[in-house]
């Protein structure tokens, strides 16, 4: 957490959470280290870019390896997922009702227009 410079995953103390392996081949660098990696070792420090500029160093542990499918709802990571995407949802709802409410609750007064109005007849020609 210290170290990385990673806005997204930083706060997590660099955690990636699990990235699927159609994911890692798309860096197939990334794909080739951690494809050789057992449970808790760690790769080398593997050399990142953008483009033909060298962004920085990235240094992968591999803490589990969990095979492709479904997860059971009896899962943690599935019930905190699923209170996550409810508490958004939620979140979304609220702000769009809030949102409605005040636009419809708002008045908007064109003091300019009003001041023009009333001075227009007062004005010489």
């Amino acid at each position: 957490m210290n170290y990385s410079e990673q806005p997204n995953t930083a706060p997590n103390g660099g955690d990636m959470g699990f990235i699927p392996e159609s994911a890692l081949k798309q860096d197939p660098q990334a794909f080739e280290a951690i494809s050789k990696l057992k449970i808790g070792q760690i790769t080398p420090p593997m050399a990142v870019n953008e483009g033909r500029q060298l962004a920085g160093y990235r240094i992968i542990k591999l803490i589990a390896r969990e095979p492709a499918g479904q997860r059971e709802l009896g899962d943690p990571r599935v019930q905190a997922a699923v209170r996550q995407q409810l508490r958004e949802r939620r979140e979304q709802l609220l702000k769009a009702a809030y949102y409605e409410v005040v636009r419809n609750e708002t008045k908007v007064e064109n003091y300019l227009a009003d001041d023009l109005l009333k001075n227009s007849g007062t004005l010489k020609q």
